[in-house]
């Protein structure tokens, strides 16, 4: 690794941060998604095959690690024993999102990563369209398949 193409890697820092911004208020995670993102970089520099596309890749790269910070466990954990002291709405509500999470799983893979961007990490549909690399429209399409697959409906 050459100290130029490192420091072309730190000139496009600024850009990820303000991306990163717009996204979060949170310093810390936005310095940890830009060290993670340098580091991989770092790494995977021989495969970049055109140096003038280093900006994008730099910022797919750091997209990709927002989406992983922003990832939830597929399922809540659940006590394995009763707990009194927990009133009994309280456990029917993690029981019920247990389903939810379940029935999610069951999607197929396209539909799935959309319901998980958009309905349990709360990422706006514009963002998971960039996300996706699809449309709004794409987005708002899987969106509307995947609720009614979960209704037991034809997904049409």
């Amino acid at each position: 690794m050459t100290a130029i193409a490192s420091h072309l890697l730190i000139e496009h820092i600024p850009q990820i941060r303000r991306w990163l911004r717009r996204r979060t208020r949170d310093s810390h995670l936005i310095d940890d998604i830009i060290q993670e993102t340098m580091v991989q970089a770092l790494i995977r520099l021989p495969e970049l095959r055109d140096s003038e596309k280093l900006g994008g890749w730099l910022h797919r790269i750091a997209e990709r690690r927002w989406i992983d910070a922003h990832r939830r466990p597929l399922s809540p954990e659940l006590p394995l024993v009763v707990d009194p002291a927990v009133p009994e709405p309280v456990r029917m509500e993690r029981h019920r999102h247990a389903g939810v999470y379940a029935a999610v799983r069951e999607l197929p893979r396209s539909l799935r990563r959309a319901v998980r961007l958009h309905y349990l990490h709360g990422i706006p549909v514009p963002e998971v369209a960039i996300m996706l690399d699809t449309t709004v429209g794409g987005v708002k399409s899987r969106l509307y398949r995947a609720r009614r697959l979960m209704r037991g409906e034809s997904a049409v």
